[in-house]
């Protein structure tokens, strides 16, 4: 073969050499680099190879985007009506230690800076205030009512039917005013009898299944008959007490915020 042929045929050829970098695998063709992966796009003008990662971009938006979104909840304004008896109105405590101003502490902490907490505990209150006292709040406009209502009832012994009707009007209230509910259950002592104790654990998880709302099954979980937690009455958590059933309450919450 002529070598003057040879050597034209040569520069003719297209030169294809796999090359590896950064994990991807390109391929050198006349030599422009072309990306084997969809992922990026590369360009060669003049001898410059140009990388626009795709994926990369991607990333960036989407953490971009999740801030934002984060941001925007911490700073949302949001009120949380606390509507119960002795338990959430901190009978026999500080009321700096009742749990739903641990559970706002908390909330602080952890960047909620316009969240605003109404603690509507009265001792020695039962259902049948429930109607009447959430209106009287309503006209705060609160966003989440955590109803805890009920434990007095069971203690004397009331109807279960009243008690299950008048929480479930104040539930239809709350929902009508847009507000987000949790539910939170009670126990009572088995000395009440054993249909009389299922009956009245049974009362909350039914209204909570009926309107689909949240249900925190047992307010006391964790407190309630640890003598260490609780006062001499037997009954009231004592400081320590509530710092648990604030730390069990918290999550509820936050699932609302």
């Amino acid at each position: 073969m002529n070598p003057a042929l040879f050597i034209i045929s040569a520069m003719l050829m297209v030169i294809s050499i796999p090359v590896k970098t950064d994990g991807q695998i390109f391929v050198l063709t006349d030599m422009n680099l072309v990306s084997t992966n969809r992922g990026s796009a590369l360009t060669d003008t003049h001898g410059e190879v140009k990388m626009h990662d795709l994926a990369t971009s991607n990333i960036k938006n989407s953490v971009s985007t999740e801030s934002d979104a984060k941001k925007d909840v911490l700073t949302r304004d949001r009120k949380i009506l606390f509507l119960g008896d002795s338990l959430t109105a901190g009978f026999g405590v500080y009321p700096e230690e009742a749990f739903p101003t641990l559970v706002d502490l908390e909330l602080k902490k952890r960047g909620y800076r316009n969240i605003t907490v109404i603690n509507a505990g009265i001792s020695g209150s039962t259902t049948a205030s429930a109607v009447s006292r959430l209106k009287w709040y309503a006209r705060m406009k609160p966003d989440i009512l955590f109803l805890a209502l009920g434990a007095n009832d069971g203690l004397r012994g009331l109807s279960l039917k009243a008690m299950e009707k008048s929480l479930n009007s104040a539930i239809e209230i709350a929902l009508a005013a847009g507000m987000e509910i949790i539910l939170a259950g009670m126990e009572i002592p088995p000395n009440y009898g054993p249909e009389y104790t299922r009956d009245f654990r049974n009362v909350f998880r039914s209204l909570a299944d009926r309107h689909n709302i949240t249900l925190m099954p047992y307010l006391l979980k964790d407190v309630g008959g640890f003598e260490r937690f609780n006062q001499p009455d037997g009954i009231h958590p004592n400081a320590e007490g509530y710092k648990i059933i604030a730390v069990n309450v918290l999550p509820y919450i936050l699932e609302k915020l």
